[in-house]
């Protein structure tokens, strides 16, 4: 067999195409890709125009003086989160599944065919098609996971791959402020059925354009640190000819069966980068992320739901500071770039100047995420156990803690994915790990309703200190595992997941 009969390898991108999409795939994570987040910011605006204005009662009417007196419209609107919420991470399973199936155009124009409806749903809603509401924020739900879950894997075209990583996420937490937007344009003298329509035309075509400017499949390239393309063998990626090579240029008799040789060992080397996604699965690396998941991403979830009521208690029910405070609170969304550029920088910074982390094999890619997985919880539980002097003095330091805590939370679960498991792997990982944390986070309701009911907050700020320290299992046994010699500088592949129980 002669050379000329080999794959011919990719052709590299150039770096202002990715510079270019990665630009539009950050611009379309911080404009389209959280508004469901922020869907309960709308119901201002909803009632405006009378949705579910037969729930009220009969002197109200369409206005904005029926904003305040008409609850049954507004827990209709919070019922269609509350479903979209349960709906939402099953629905980002099939998603997960097609990206790695199909890969990043198909997912692509899924979103942005579901963002055009979602959104589109929200602009036509009015008294007679009010139930638009429901299909509209479940499409905006999944819609929004896809086009973070993308966008994530572009970040392995890029030098820094964990800082842009973590600049997608916190652009993700920061989307949820959007809506706020939106209602201030709306109760301009802008019509709100106009300022809808030209948001979701530009939301499809910022998303079609990422599509169309996408240079190619995910795994052609590389993390800096050595991520193995599956068309490339290894000895190509030393970027050097090994002796065996040289002397086969010294003596062509060799050439057909070395070729022969190579091919066979990049068939061994693909079959292996293209072990089914359900041995990754079954790894003890997967179930220990669900763990940490759950730990910290209940007591998020928690703190979000027993906000007011805690405000409600420590203000003794004063209605103008729990608006106050859930208004600063939300501001604090605008810094989640910022801080969620901290854990990304953190990884990338260590995977360059720790010898012990340099290393090109999957060992130093477990124990770069350790940092970040043991700070995150321990952000966690101090600021659970700053609440506990209850008083208005320690909400603007904790809404600090929590805004750091959640920035890092998300970036730490998308970079820990790009670092532990294959590329090709990623959408069916990711959704994995927060559909099985998704069903733990009814446990929030019972918890709001003690807290309100003993009125004492301290008994379940202590079980939620403990719950976040029982995730630094995961970095422990990461580390325990995983800091042993790894006998010299040999290059192996970067990922060998296999089912290990």
């Amino acid at each position: 067999m002669s050379d000329s009969k080999k794959k011919p390898l990719p052709a590299a991108p150039s770096d202002l195409r990715i510079a270019v999409t990665i630009g539009l795939a950050m611009l379309e994570t911080l404009l389209f890709s959280g508004l469901f987040y922020g869907v309960v910011s709308l119901v201002p605006v909803l009632n405006d125009r009378g949705v579910y204005g037969h729930l009220c009662a009969p002197n109200v009417t369409a206005g904005a003086n029926a904003t305040a007196r008409c609850s049954a419209a507004r827990d209709q609107i919070t019922l269609a989160f509350t479903i979209t919420q349960v709906v939402t991470p099953f629905g980002n399973v099939a998603s997960g599944f097609i990206l790695d199936r199909w890969g990043f155009r198909v997912v692509k124009t899924i979103a942005a065919a579901l963002f055009g409806l979602g959104s589109l749903c929200f602009t036509l809603v009015q008294p007679g098609v009010d139930w638009l509401i429901f299909p509209g924020t479940m499409m905006l739900g999944i819609s929004g996971i896809q086009v973070v879950m993308s966008n994530l894997q572009l970040s392995t075209m890029v030098k820094f791959p964990f800082v842009v990583a973590s600049i997608i996420s916190g652009l993700f937490d920061a989307c949820t402020m959007v809506t706020s937007v939106l209602v201030q344009i709306s109760r301009s003298n802008v019509n709100s059925f106009i300022a809808f329509g030209v948001y979701t035309g530009l939301g499809v075509l910022t998303i079609s354009l990422t599509v169309a400017l996408y240079p190619g499949k995910y795994n052609r390239l590389q993390l800096d640190s050595g991520l193995a393309p599956q068309t490339i063998s290894l000895s190509s990626l030393r970027g050097h000819k090994s002796k065996k090579e040289a002397q086969q240029q010294q003596d062509p008799r060799t050439t057909e069966s070395s070729v022969v040789s190579e091919e066979a060992s990049d068939a061994i080397e693909e079959k292996q980068l293209r072990c089914p996604a359900i041995q990754f699965l079954l790894t003890t690396d997967f179930f220990l992320m669900i763990l940490w998941m759950i730990c910290n991403n209940l007591r998020l979830n928690y703190f979000f739901g027993f906000l007011n009521p805690y405000v409600d208690l420590i203000t003794d029910v004063d209605k103008d500071l729990v608006e106050h405070y859930a208004t600063m609170f939300g501001y604090f969304f605008l810094t989640s770039p910022l801080v969620s550029l901290l854990p990304g920088l953190l990884l990338d910074l260590q995977k360059r100047f720790i010898p012990t982390l340099r290393q090109n094999n999957h060992r130093s890619y477990k124990l770069n995420t350790v940092t970040t997985l043991t700070l995150t919880a321990l952000i966690g539980a101090i600021s659970c156990l700053m609440m506990l002097p209850n008083s208005t003095g320690i909400l603007i330091p904790t809404f600090v803690a929590i805004s750091v805590f959640r920035a890092f939370m998300y970036s730490t679960l998308g970079n820990y994915c790009i670092s532990v498991f294959k590329p090709e792997n990623f959408g069916i990982v990711y959704t994995g790990i927060i559909c099985s944390a998704a069903p733990f986070m009814f446990l929030t309701v019972p918890l709001i309703n003690w807290m309100q009911d003993s009125r004492n907050p301290d008994t379940i700020n202590y079980i939620f200190a403990g719950l976040t320290c029982v995730s630094l299992i995961h970095p422990l046994v990461l580390l325990l595992r995983n800091i042993r010699p790894t006998g010299g500088h040999q290059v192996q592949p970067v990922v060998v997941n296999k089912a290990d129980f």
